[in-house]
């Protein structure tokens, strides 16, 4: 059984992170700087049609030019995905000769140097040799792993505050490798993933002890040391399932995430596919208990049966994001969900994207799926798809403003350059920024930070025969039109991008208002259709050349009078009119 599960869990590493640095290498933080503005729509060269009703403005951050804060020259690479958090960015850089280090960028300059290879090491000996994984920020407060001489390994913490007159805190331990296991047996051996997830003084970890002992563990930092609570390991039972957990690290490896009370882990038995992501309260008594955000008992949205398997995870407060699916004849079949306000009972998964959804200015259907992150409500997520060649397209691409759009993707034109490498992590996703490393084909690279901003749809009005709303769409006392009770009302309209582009995305809904006055109506009601090609009260695309829209509503069950017909856009912007049934 244990040799299926390692099976397993290569095979998901091969489908969703053979793209990617493997999770040892993940160094990361950037940092971020008084960011020029490259561009105030998408600077990227779409594929096919923008049909996104998002404003994206482009700064960078660093890039091959930038000085390194207190080193030689200028970083030569940022070989990681970056984290972001308040407008400002943590990144790993590296420079020549060899130098490496953590950084922060913030809105004003300079940049600041985290941690080198001249930092002392806290309850080592002697300086960094070496740093792995992405270092997280949480305010003025960066996390991150480090190695020195002789094998040493630890998870440290720097405070490093924007205000000049504030005094710093030195780099502190978090744990290393002569930190007691809680409720375990010996010292921590190994921390993996090696990106440490911190939020304020709470820093979440997954680590490794002997005879095999995993565990994910919460440290408080503000104390010296750092006193660590067990959240769960492998004498921890599995929630709604079978015997105790197995292990923590999922197959794209990120830590557990920690936002405000609540932290989220992924977390899987020893039987096959009896694996989810669980969210635990830290408020509550310790140990807290652990709550299924989604398992193999929970139903894919939108699919078949239930999830089989989780790759990876994001969160924020107690909103979720996860890569998860089933698995067809061996085959992963993956989708983006979100999980939202994930109080008990648990709310049921909301799918972003599939294997069935369309790539938004690409081409076909996304092929699979890498990292996730979100911020309350939004996801953003990795995508892969055609390049429309043999090749393979990575990009960026978001719900932001209710509709799939894309930020960025490879082939795509980026501050004059063709972006060839994309790099973005769970916690790459803040206050609508982005921020994300890049590589480009001329062998340069950059640190991006996108803000994301949304513009309301293009709405000429509803087309004949209704023939207007809002101001032209007629009133209680003088309807824009009349039709016989028991036809059929065609509402048809026309639907843009803040671009001007035809809109051929996203759910577009309709719901009637039966109004006896002026200021008096029935509850609104969900109008109904006449053909089988539509789905519940949703428009359907007639014409993506124009981005037409259509519903044709039946009067059948509804009574003679006036009713208000009103569309409600993705954007979240409504439109009405007023008609006669007679």
């Amino acid at each position: 059984m244990k040799s299926r599960i390692h099976r397993r869990s290569t095979n998901w590493h091969f489908r969703f992170t053979s793209r990617w640095p493997s999770a040892c290498g993940l160094a990361l933080l950037l940092a971020l700087m008084p960011l020029a503005p490259v561009s105030r729509h998408s600077s990227a060269a779409p594929v096919g049609p923008d049909t996104s009703a998002l404003g994206i403005t482009f700064n960078q951050v660093a890039d091959s030019t930038t000085a390194i804060p207190e080193g030689t020259g200028t970083f030569t690479n940022f070989p990681y995905y970056p984290s972001l958090d308040s407008g400002n960015v943590a990144v790993f850089g590296t420079g020549v000769g060899g130098q490496q280090g953590i950084y922060r960028f913030g809105p004003a300059p300079p940049p600041i140097k985290v941690a080198d290879l001249f930092t002392p090491i806290p309850g080592g000996t002697g300086n960094f040799t070496g740093f792995a994984g992405a270092p997280t920020i949480s305010g003025d407060a960066v996390a991150f792993l480090g190695m020195g001489a002789g094998g040493q390994q630890g998870l440290y913490r720097v405070f490093i505050p924007t205000d000049p007159c504030a005094p710093t805190d030195p780099c502190r331990l978090i744990a290393n490798l002569s930190t007691a296991i809680p409720n375990g047996s010996g010292n921590f051996i190994n921390f993996q993933p090696v990106d440490p997830c911190i939020d304020g003084s709470a820093v979440a970890f997954i680590g490794d002890g002997s005879g095999e002992q995993q565990g994910v563990y919460l440290a408080n930092t503000k104390p010296v040391p750092p006193p660590i609570m067990p959240i769960s390991d492998k004498n921890t039972a599995i929630p709604g399932g079978s015997g105790n957990f197995y292990r923590f690290v999922p197959p794209n490896p990120v830590a557990p995430s920690i936002s405000g009370n609540y932290l989220v882990f992924f977390g899987a038995g020893s039987n096959i596919g009896q694996e989810g992501i669980y969210l635990v309260d830290t408020s509550m008594p310790n140990p807290p208990p652990i709550m299924p955000v989604a398992d193999g008992n929970t139903t894919i949205p939108g699919g078949t049966g239930n999830f089989q398997f989780f790759s990876t995870f994001a969160s924020e407060g107690n909103d979720v994001a996860f890569v998860g699916g089933s698995i067809n004849l061996d085959e992963f079949v993956p989708g983006v969900y979100k999980s939202l306000n994930v109080l008990t009972p648990s709310p049921p998964p909301i799918r972003v994207a599939d294997l069935f959804t369309a790539v938004p200015s690409g081409i076909g259907n996304f092929t699979s799926f890498g990292r996730v992150a979100i911020d309350p409500g939004t996801v953003v997520f990795e995508g892969f798809s055609s390049d429309g060649a043999d090749g393979t397209r990575k990009g960026l691409y978001t719900d932001f403003g209710g509709t799939l759009s894309k930020l960025i993707a490879t082939g795509d034109t980026l501050n004059g350059k063709t972006v060839s490498k994309l790099r973005f992590g769970p916690h790459g996703f803040n206050d609508h920024q982005v921020a994300f490393a890049a590589d480009f084909s001329d062998g340069t690279h950059a640190v991006f930070m996108a803000t994301l901003s949304q513009c309301s749809f293009g709405f000429s009005g509803f087309h004949d025969p209704i023939g207007g709303a809002d101001s032209t769409g007629g009133t209680y006392a003088d309807p824009v039109r009349a039709f016989r009770l028991k036809s059929t009302v065609p509402v048809k309209m026309t639907l843009t991008t803040c671009d001007g582009q035809p809109l051929t995305t996203g759910v577009h809904t309709i719901q009637i208002t039966k109004f006896s006055s002026a200021t008096t109506s029935d509850p609104p009601i969900d109008a109904t259709p006449t053909d089988a090609a539509t789905t519940g009260n949703e428009f359907r695309l007639t014409d993506a050349a124009t981005g037409e829209w259509h519903f044709n509503l039946a009067t059948k069950p509804l009574s003679k009078g006036i009713w208000q017909i009103k569309a409600t856009l993705s954007d979240g912007s409504m439109h009405n009119a007023f008609v006669e049934l007679k």
